[in-house]
């Protein structure tokens, strides 16, 4: 039995095809997986959160803007079959949170379920901005795989702590990714929506997440743990 294929197909070479004939093959279900493996390392999201849903071993309850509950997984359910309207509408999807209750998890395992559907993304974490801003090599670079971006996701809002001249720097880029992107808007933060309006004073940054249509999430129960037993997908999604 071929152990190497993530759906432990027997028939395939581990790499998502299968050998018939000589030159003849076909391609494994898990094909598709490997393609948005690869699109999910392409975001620059973290390869120890790169888990599909029924990889996730933990379930809490979720609190959404009208006050009401949901389980975690029954919103990535929601969240994944309306990828394609969120991204056409330009939707911005804030999830809130003190430190270790999974809201990065939450965006990864969305980012790998809209790579599973071709869908592009990059994944930013927000204290690097600062970094890639300053060297020419790397800011064109970043620019275009944000301009070609279907999803963006701002992690830890709120985290910046610099020297005046960078915060500016960060703040105005910043800015400009929320008021230009032309496709789904992720945002993490450990602030509450008003914790974040004294956070950023000027109310740019939180008057442009909250235009148009936004939705914002509050975990309420638990730290999002992962399945480290079997590192194949049981189902794939």
């Amino acid at each position: 039995m071929n152990t190497k294929c993530i759906i432990a197909n027997p028939a395939c070479d581990g790499l998502g095809q299968i050998i018939i004939d000589g030159d003849v093959y076909d391609f494994c279900s898990c094909a598709d997986i490997h393609k948005a493996y690869e699109l999910y390392k392409q975001s620059g999201a973290e390869l120890s959160h790169m888990l599909f849903p029924s990889q996730l071993s933990h379930n809490p309850i979720m609190q959404t803007q009208a006050a009401k509950s949901i389980r975690l997984l029954e919103l990535l359910e929601i969240h994944t079959r309306e990828l394609k309207h969120m991204i056409d509408h330009r939707w911005h999807l804030i999830f809130i949170s003190d430190t270790g209750f999974g809201k990065t998890q939450y965006v990864s395992t969305l980012l790998l379920m809209a790579a599973y559907r071709k869908y592009k993304s990059v994944f930013i974490d927000l204290r690097k901005i600062r970094d890639w801003l300053k060297d020419k090599n790397v800011k064109p670079l970043i620019e275009a795989q944000i301009a070609e971006s279907d999803i963006i996701v701002l992690d830890d809002l709120g985290v910046e702590n610099y020297e005046d001249f960078e915060y500016m720097s960060v703040m105005n880029k910043l800015d400009s990714i929320i008021r230009t992107h032309k496709g789904l808007l992720m945002v993490t933060s450990n602030y509450k929506i008003a914790d974040m309006k004294k956070a950023y004073p000027n109310a740019r940054i939180t008057n442009a997440l909250l235009k148009g249509d936004s939705k914002i999430y509050a975990f309420m129960e638990g730290n999002l743990r992962q399945s480290k037993s079997d590192p194949r997908i049981d189902l794939i999604p």
